[in-house]
């Protein structure tokens, strides 16, 4: 797979350039579904009266990648596009502390 998918994520979300490398531009282009996927998830929770903190997306692209997060808690969505087929990693974590 190699960098063929973000690139190709990263070119259409800059209106269907060509995208080489990544570079700052290009990486601040593949976290955009993520931030809005997020910033929607979140306002979902909200008219539920669900208190939320989100935190910015982390995109990891390779082969290999492991996570310190613990997937058991994880939800994994397989997302389909026209560039390739990757998967979501959702993870939810209850807050310790009252407010």
């Amino acid at each position: 797979m190699g960098f063929i998918l973000p690139l190709g994520i990263a070119g259409k979300m800059m209106g269907g350039v060509e995208v080489k490398e990544l570079d700052e531009m290009s990486k601040s282009a593949i976290d955009e579904p993520g931030n809005v996927m997020t910033g929607n998830a979140a306002a979902r929770f909200e008219k539920q009266n669900m208190d939320m903190d989100i935190s910015r997306p982390t995109v990891l692209t390779g082969q290999g990648i492991t996570i310190g997060w613990p997937l058991h808690r994880a939800l994994a969505l397989p997302l389909h596009t026209e560039v390739g087929d990757m998967i979501v990693w959702v993870c939810l974590e209850e807050r310790k502390e009252n407010r």
